[in-house]
């Protein structure tokens, strides 16, 4: 009896033991069933499949995949990228109307194909395309928002300004309803800059009305201080007191655009004319912008007689345990303005044989004549003067009151070594 028992339990364990063995077999099974599924989902992605296909297949293997599926459109589509990509552009072509044709005409092919033609300059192919993209929806307005963008930069590189103008109009709008801004404001930024490029080429031909149309065009799009100062200089010949309320504009978003020569001249001029006109409030109002001119410039602009540099010299400190040797620039500063500078950026070119270092500092309050003596500059640990032979080091100073401001050279300098 007890030997029947052990029997019957080792058959049982047996059992068991075969019984786990297919349930894992068919759990592994099962897992790798899930695996391929999830996976040719995510090939059949039209997103992925295209990445994938270009991250791990070359054109041959490509090819034999074709053979071997002729009806997998995300194959063909991929080969055209390829070639497009290799500039084999007829090849290309080929492919992306196999794509076309096997894929049933759909979006995504739809899609890829019309931007492909708009890279080609094939532009009534690709907006008719375009216009056959199906349903309304987010994603076919996206479409449509790049095909139309990629058709304006190519006939913008044409130097087709018009006609890449109605194609950054459609891209416009169909931009407006996506909450993409990054996308928006690019295509705003360069559909604003189109209407500029265009008054420029007007202004070759020396249509001056049309070009003012463009640029006031341009400034409904986005406001920027260039553009409205260039409608001001269109205005210069015909009305001066409109071109200075333009160059005004731009003077107060960005004084360093402005030409002060052409300004103070626009002024001086108004200012004239209603003396000679006996005009006292005009006169007034002129003359309170002159000077109020005078303190923006005084507060911006360092001019090359506001700055003195002397006493110019390199100096070397040397650490005793390390031996190391740090060098500094040295040199005093004297404000030779009659105003107060409250922020003096200085920038320090030094050329030392065929290389140059470019080093920076910043000084504040510095009152009308106010000195500041031994002015110290750390150079940059890789500048050497170790043979410099006959060659002098050279040193160029550059100030600013600005952040923005243009750097004015003050002073030039010539160190022997």
């Amino acid at each position: 009896m007890i030997k029947k028992a052990k029997k019957t339990h080792i058959k049982e364990y047996l059992i068991s033991i075969v019984i786990s063995a297919v349930i894992a077999v068919s759990f592994c099974l099962f897992a790798e069933l899930e695996l391929l599924f999830r996976t040719e989902q995510r090939v059949n992605d039209k997103g992925f499949s295209t990445n994938n296909l270009a991250q791990f297949y070359t054109i041959e293997l490509l090819e034999e995949k074709f053979e071997q599926d002729p009806e997998n459109y995300l194959i063909s589509l991929r080969l055209a990228q390829k070639y497009e990509e290799l500039g084999q552009i007829a090849k290309a072509n080929d492919y992306y109307e196999i794509a076309l044709k096997v894929s049933n005409r759909a979006n995504y092919v739809l899609y890829c194909y019309a931007m492909f033609c708009a890279r080609q300059n094939l532009f009534a192919l690709s907006i008719t395309l375009c216009e056959e993209l199906s349903l309304i929806n987010k994603k076919t307005i996206e479409y449509k928002t790049n095909i139309y963008n990629q058709i304006a930069i190519n006939l913008d590189k044409q130097g087709e300004y018009e006609a890449s103008l109605k194609a950054y109009q459609v891209a416009f709008k169909y931009a407006k309803s996506l909450k993409k801004l990054s996308l928006f404001n690019s295509i705003k930024e360069r559909y604003a800059l189109e209407y500029v490029k265009l008054a420029d080429k007007r202004m070759e031909k020396l249509n001056t009305l049309d070009a003012a149309s463009d640029l006031k065009n341009s400034l409904n799009i986005k406001y920027l201080p260039t553009t409205e100062y260039k409608l001001g200089l269109i205005y210069l010949a015909t009305d001066k007191k409109l071109a200075e309320v333009h160059i005004y504009n731009a003077l107060m978003k960005d004084p360093y655009i402005v030409n002060p020569y052409v300004y103070n001249s626009v002024l001086m001029y108004l200012i004239k004319q209603a003396q000679e006109r006996m005009d006292k409030s005009t006169y007034n109002y002129y003359s309170m912008k002159l000077a109020r001119y005078k303190k923006i410039l005084e507060h911006s602009y360092i001019y090359k007689e506001d700055i003195q540099i002397d006493g110019s010299r390199i100096t070397m400190e040397k650490k005793l345990v390390s031996n190391k040797r740090k060098y500094y620039l040295d040199f005093d500063i004297t404000n030779n303005s009659k105003y107060t500078i409250n922020n003096l950026f200085c920038k320090v070119k030094v050329f030392i044989n065929s290389n140059e270092y470019d080093i920076y500092s910043q000084f504040k309050f510095l009152q009308p004549s106010e000195v500041i003596e031994d002015t110290k500059i750390k150079l940059p640990s890789g500048v050497k003067f170790i043979d410099t032979g006959n060659n002098d080091v050279i040193i160029e100073y550059y100030f600013k009151k600005r952040k923005n401001a243009p750097w004015t050279l003050v002073g030039i300098d010539k160190l022997n070594f």
